[in-house]
């Protein structure tokens, strides 16, 4: 039976077979390589489920146009440093960068801006 004869369910199951099998393969071999905690796989391929569709030729493009080695290597390491083992606290380069100047709220930049007493600027 050719793939175009075949019913819409079934070629909606065969692909998504598809799909899981080159995604489970790729991902799992992948982030073996790119140091991803044995632990942390599930959470992994999880995040990968929801992040990469089957292309038109047969390979995984991220949702953004990335490939799974790129993803791997750069996306989530940032996203999710725990995944590889990564203190993200103590790594600099994995930390976020804190705000230079206090938060300052709707309400405190209205009494600034007509100059109530008590109001710094």
């Amino acid at each position: 039976m050719n793939f175009e004869d075949m019913p819409h369910a079934d070629a909606t199951a065969l692909l998504a077979t598809i799909w899981l099998k080159a995604l489970n393969q790729e991902i799992s071999a992948l982030a073996e390589k790119k140091g991803v905690l044995p632990g942390a796989m599930d959470d992994v391929m999880e995040r990968a489920r929801s992040h990469f569709v089957l292309s038109a030729n047969g390979d995984l493009r991220g949702k953004d146009g990335i490939t799974p080695h790129g993803w791997l290597a750069f996306v989530l390491p940032r996203a999710a440093p725990h995944l590889y083992g990564i203190d993200a606290e103590a790594d600099p380069k994995y930390s976020q960068p804190q705000p230079t100047a206090p938060r300052v709220s709707a309400r405190e930049r209205l009494d600034q801006a007509n100059g109530a007493p008590g109001v710094r600027f």
